[in-house]
This record gives structure tokens, sequence and C-alpha cells, in this order.
């Protein structure tokens, strides 16, 4: 079959400029997954919950069931690679002395914590980007369990007792306000 000669130039012309645009978009699609990414992981790690120096509100604090009333307390948490990694001072109201301390990743495996009594792991569980679920073993066996809520405007953490195992909430509230940055 014979096609006349301007015919044949335009099919090429408009292959090729077809081929092109479909080049741009994979290239922009590329270009906008690569940015997604890095904005996502940046917005990750800036809109951890824990992240940051928290001292203890004790006005705002109430403790219920077995939990510990603190004099005094700090919870600093910073990244540490794709980990969490938190030191907790505190001064309970009877005097006692606690200095403890865990990393560990959300949704990984328990992690080692040291310096609670009665604890040696964490299971650290992210619910969305102001939310944190928290599990406390020892031997494997859950023995007391928070959820972590950071306020929208971020200077307020408030860490709720639950059932480690029905999650239901306790009677513990402990308020934390953010210091610094």
């Amino acid at each position: 079959m014979t096609y006349p000669a301007n015919t044949l130039m335009k099919t090429s012309f408009c292959t090729h400029r077809s081929a092109n645009r479909r080049l741009q978009a994979g290239k922009l699609v590329v270009c906008l997954l690569l940015i997604s990414t890095a904005s996502s992981a940046a917005a990750q790690k800036k809109s951890d919950p824990l992240i940051g120096r928290w001292e203890l509100n004790l006005a705002k604090s109430h403790y219920g069931g077995g939990a510990e009333p603190r004099k005094q307390e700090t919870f600093i948490c910073q990244p540490q690679g794709k980990a969490i990694s938190c030191v907790i001072h505190s001064e309970r109201a009877d005097g006692k002395h606690i200095e403890a301390a865990f990393t560990a990743t959300y949704d990984g495996p328990a992690a080692i914590v040291n310096g609670i009594p009665d604890v040696d792991e964490i299971s650290l569980h992210r619910v969305d980007d102001s939310v944190v679920a928290a599990t406390f073993r020892n031997g494997g066996s859950p023995v007391f369990a928070y959820r972590a809520e950071r306020s929208a405007d971020g200077r307020t953490l408030v860490i709720t007792s639950v059932n480690p195992i029905t999650r239901r909430k306790l009677k513990s509230v402990v308020v934390y306000d953010r210091v610094g940055k």
C-alpha cells in the first residue's frame, strides 16, 4: 500500500511527539514520587508524637490503681535512625528515683527497657500522627500499657493508662508539657 509522503510525515511526527509526551509524563511521575517520599519521611519524623523534651505537669496528672505518683519527671525522646530513643528521669512521691531508657521501633519487635522495676521490654505501635500505643512486658507477659496522645498544637503529651490486653482506659492520666522547641 502506498501513502502520500505528507501522510507518513504526519504519522511519524505524531508518533514522535506522543512518545516525547509519555517520556515527559513519566519523568514528572518519578519526580512527584521522589518529592512525595522525601516529604513523607520528613513529615513522619517531624510529626512523631513522642519526639521532644517533656516535663511532668503535676497539677494536671492523676494516678489510679497501682501507678506510682510522681513528684517530678522528665521524658525525653529523639529519633535514632528508624527507631525512637527515650529516657525517663523520675522522682516518685515517696522520694524514689527512677532512671529508665529504651530504644524501640514502631510496629517492630519488642525492645529492651532498662531501669523500670519488673519491666524488661516495650512494644510501640504508631496509631496515627498524634497517638502512640505502648505495651510494657516482663518475661514476655504484659505488665502495663498506655496510650500517648500529643495535642494538636504540640505543646502537651497526655499519657493515659490502658489495660495491656483489652486496651480499655484505666484511671491514671499523666500530662507532660513540652520544654523548648
